[in-house]
Parts: C-alpha cells; structure tokens; sequence
C-alpha cells in the first residue's frame, strides 16, 4: 500500500493515457456491469482503484438505475468527480473522498468517513417538449460508496457545494432550502444509507421500489451539513488497515 501511495502521481498521467488510447476499442460496460466491477474492487489496491474511477469519469454509460415505480424515476449519472477532487500536484489521495460533518441528528447509523464517489442523483421530470419522453432534474444529492465498512454500504449525500447555472462561481445550498426530493420522507437531510452494501443494490437493480427506498432513507437519514475534504494517502493507508 505504501509504495502504490508514492507512486499515485503518476498513476494519474499513465491512466489519463491509458483512457485516452482504448476510447475506441474498449466495450462500454453497462451499468450492472459497473456495480459488479465495484463491488469487487479493492479500494486499498490504487491501480484497480483508479481504473474504476477513470471508467466513470470517461467511459460513456447509460445511468445507473435506482429507484423504479413501473418506470425509472431516479437514477445515478456516473461522475467520480462529484464531490470535487484533489490537486494532482499533492499527497492527498486523488480518487477516495473524507467526509467531516457538523453536528449530526438523526437515528441512523454513522456517516461514513471515507467514501468513493459514484455520481450524482437524478430525477425523472415529464419533459415539457415530448410527453413521452423523461427528462431528468439534478437533485444535489451525490451517490456514495463507504470505502471502510464491510461490504461497502451505499449513501446518499447532499452536496452543499453546488455551482451557479451560469459561470464558475461556487454557492453554499442548504438543502431545507430547496424543493422537496422525496415527499415521502417529508423533509430535505444530508446523508442516508439506501443499500446495505454495493451487492445488495446489484441483487435488487431495477426492482427498487419508494416504498423500500423511503424506508430506507427514514431508518438512516441525518441532518447537519457534511463536506466533502481531501484526505492525505497516508491517512487513507491507515483507515483501510482498520
């Protein structure tokens, strides 16, 4: 592990060049074929780790299917780099996630602190152009898998930090704030653990029902702002060997 830490700098050139000559000549994996990829992958392993991260970020996918009620009505749009990512030019890991939050309510279980980001959530609006075609709404909230816990248990995180639709400049959103996500729960929160691993969304994938994701959500839902950080390899090192 202390090796591959050193040498993750330039992992991250080899893989960009790695992407960048296969674009055309490596079949595209389908969603399901991601989420077994992932469920398998070895997070204190930084190749197979960048490699995965490198298939989000680039690879041209159709999204991940969450939520369905007879037709999809959530889904995930792939995207490693939905919580930000570190300087290249640093000791900080460059594909896993730190999670700090502030005072935390809720009855849930424990946020994770070490995430791997998966992308971010989207909603099924009825297009105004083509009733019988969905459109799909950004809802802030980002898709996240816990890189410590056995089995790798899948949340929900709202990104406080969001961009202005127009321009470069970053805002801080307060998910009380904004519209209700799901009515069900009554309320906007912070984080959430929907799937109780990463092989549990692949066992349930496309028979995901609210009634289930809702329970979910109630059951583990916690409120309190949570941010994403970088976090040194080393660190990273020391919390997988936990």
């Amino acid at each position: 592990m202390r090796e591959a830490e050193q040498h993750s700098q330039p992992l991250i050139g080899q893989f960009g060049q790695l992407r960048s000559s296969r674009v055309d000549r490596t079949p595209r994996r389908s969603p399901l074929e991601s989420l077994q990829k992932l469920a398998v992958v070895d997070f204190a392993d930084i190749e197979a780790l960048g490699e995965y991260y490198f298939d989000l970020a680039f690879n041209v996918i159709r999204n991940f299917d969450l939520v369905t009620n007879g037709e999809v009505t959530y889904s995930v749009i792939s995207d490693s780099l939905a919580l930000g990512d570190a300087a290249l030019d640093s000791d900080f890991h460059h594909f896993l996630r730190a999670l700090k939050a502030s005072t935390l309510a809720g009855t849930g279980d424990s946020l994770p602190n070490l995430v791997f980001p998966v992308g971010m959530l989207l909603e099924s609006v009825k297009c105004k152009c083509y009733s019988d075609a969905p459109d799909w709404s950004e809802t802030g909230y980002v898709i996240v898998v816990d890189a410590v816990a056995s089995g790798h248990p899948v949340w929900l995180v709202y990104n406080r930090i969001q961009w202005y639709d127009l321009g470069e400049e970053r805002h801080i959103v307060d998910p009380a704030r904004k519209p209700l996500v799901f009515e069900g729960i009554g309320h906007n929160f912070d984080a959430a653990q929907i799937f109780t691993s990463v092989h549990d969304w692949i066992q349930s994938y496309g028979n995901v029902g609210f009634a289930r994701f809702e329970e979910s959500i109630k059951a583990t839902c916690i409120t309190g702002a949570v941010e994403a950080k970088d976090i040194l390899s080393s660190e990273v090192g020391e919390l997988l060997r936990k």
